[in-house]
């Protein structure tokens, strides 16, 4: 299984590949995109992408284990720019990196505001604050449970048969898997077709 870390490496990595990349990735940025990464892999495939939890913090949903390795990269400066060189490069099976880009696809455009914004009116994040007041500080655990049912109630999460998208996820991802052939490989087949 994936580690939170790991993927936010990999959202990282995606932003910086933008060249017209208007809203940076910061860590309120990447909190927000974890939490919809994780929603979108409980709602459509029933398991979770990573085991690190959710929290429903103030400022919406957040995995403490990213926000420290993020805040030990940057120090106190949450709304600073991630690079590749903050965090490290991803390691990551191919099918989670095709998941991931899936996710980046849907929500690029979204700044982190707006990622919080639409995050704080979304049953997972609301449910786990309970009855804390807006602006109060929670570390309640928003649940696999409460983001899969949420996530999979939503109409883009509505398959007949969830395998077959496990199947093109791992279609796709051993595409971008395939090891280079050897050039001793080549020259055979070369030799073969002459």
């Amino acid at each position: 299984m994936t580690t939170a870390l790991e993927a936010a490496k990999y959202l990282v990595e995606l932003a910086s590949r933008e060249p017209d990349e208007a809203e940076p990735m910061t860590n309120l940025r990447v909190q927000k995109l974890l939490y919809y990464a994780q929603g979108w892999h409980l709602g459509l495939f029933g398991r979770p992408l990573f085991a690190d939890p959710l929290q429903a913090w103030k400022n919406g949903p957040v995995v403490p284990t990213v926000y420290e390795a993020v805040k030990s990269a940057v120090g106190d400066m949450p709304a600073r720019p991630l690079t590749l060189t903050d965090l490290g490069t991803a390691v990551l099976p191919g099918r989670d990196r095709v998941f991931l880009e899936t996710i980046w696809k849907k929500y690029r455009t979204f700044s982190a505001t707006g990622l919080k914004e639409l995050s704080h009116a979304e049953p997972p994040w609301i449910e786990a604050r309970g009855a804390v007041p807006e602006g109060g500080v929670s570390d309640a655990e928003i649940t696999a449970e409460s983001l899969g049912r949420f996530f999979g109630s939503l109409p883009e999460a509505a398959i007949s048969n969830p395998r077959e998208l496990d199947d093109a996820y791992e279609g796709e991802a051993a595409t971008l898997e395939k090891p280079p052939v050897p050039f001793a490989k080549l020259r055979q087949r070369r030799r073969g077709a002459v």
